[in-house]
C-alpha cells in the first residue's frame, strides 16, 4: 500500500469491518441463510427485496462514469473504468471457469427432492447453474466502495455500505444465490476497488488532474 492511499483506505473502514466479520459466517453450510430469509417471506418484503435486488445492475456503471467525468478529475473516470472492468474479469473468471456448474438454491434443493419446502417467488426465472460468486453483488460492493473512497464525506461510507449488504441479501433472500457467493462478491467488489486506486495512485499520468468544469 503506497503512502497516498491511506486516505481513501481510511474511508472503506466499513467494508473491511463487514468482509471480517462476515467471513466465519462463509464457512458454514451453504443453505443457512437461505433457509432462514425463506421462511420470512413476506408479499411486502419480496417487492422490496424484488427492487432493492437492481442497485447490483451493471449498467448503473453508464450514468455513475458520466456523472464522475462531469464533476470529477479524469484520474477518477480512469480509476472507475479499471475497477468496473476488474470486477468483471473476477466474475466471469470464476462464474465460467473456476466454479463453472456451482449449482443454485433452485436446483441444489430440486436434486435432493426438497425444492417443496420452499417459498420460490413466481415473477422471478430461477437460474439454475453459475452461482459463484453474485454477480450483482460484486457490481454493488465495487459502486458503493468505489464511491466511498472518492467522495469527501464521513457518513457515506457507512450508508453505503448497508446499502450494498442489503442488495446482497436480496440475492439470497430471492433464490438466486447462496450466502458464500455474496460474501465472495462483496470481497471482489471490494478488491476491485483497492486495485483500481492503487493503479491511479501508482502509476500518474499528465492529464490526470484535468476536469471538464
Amino acid at each position: 500500500m503506497t503512502p497516498q492511499m491511506k486516505p481513501y483506505i481510511s474511508k472503506l473502514v466499513p467494508f473491511f469491518v463487514l468482509l471480517g466479520a462476515g467471513f466465519p459466517l462463509a464457512i458454514l453450510r451453504r443453505g443457512w441463510l437461505f433457509e432462514i430469509l425463506n421462511a420470512m417471506h413476506r408479499p411486502g418484503l419480496n417487492e422490496f427485496f424484488e427492487v432493492v435486488t437492481y442497485l447490483g445492475d451493471a449498467t448503473y456503471a453508464i450514468l455513475i462514469a458520466l456523472l464522475i467525468y462531469w464533476y470529477k478529475p479524469l484520474k477518477w473516470v480512469y480509476a472507475f473504468v479499471i475497477g468496473f472492468a476488474l470486477h468483471a474479469v473476477f466474475v466471469h473468471v470464476f462464474k465460467q471457469w473456476l466454479a463453472n456448474g456451482f449449482e443454485r438454491p433452485f436446483l441444489y434443493y430440486q436434486q435432493i427432492c426438497l425444492s417443496h419446502a420452499f417459498d420460490w417467488i413466481e415473477v422471478l426465472s430461477m437460474k439454475k447453474l453459475n452461482s459463484f460468486p453474485s454477480g450483482h453483488t460484486t457490481t454493488v460492493f465495487f459502486f458503493a466502495s468505489f464511491l466511498s473512497s472518492m467522495l469527501d464525506s464521513k457518513r457515506l461510507p457507512y450508508l453505503l455500505t448497508i446499502v450494498a449488504l442489503t442488495a446482497g441479501i436480496s440475492r439470497v433472500y430471492l433464490g438466486q444465490h447462496w450466502y458464500i457467493d455474496v460474501y465472495a462478491g462483496m470481497l471482489f467488489g471490494v478488491w476491485s476497488t483497492l486495485i483500481a486506486l492503487y493503479v491511479m495512485l501508482r502509476y500518474p499520468k499528465s492529464w490526470f488532474e484535468k476536469c471538464r468544469n
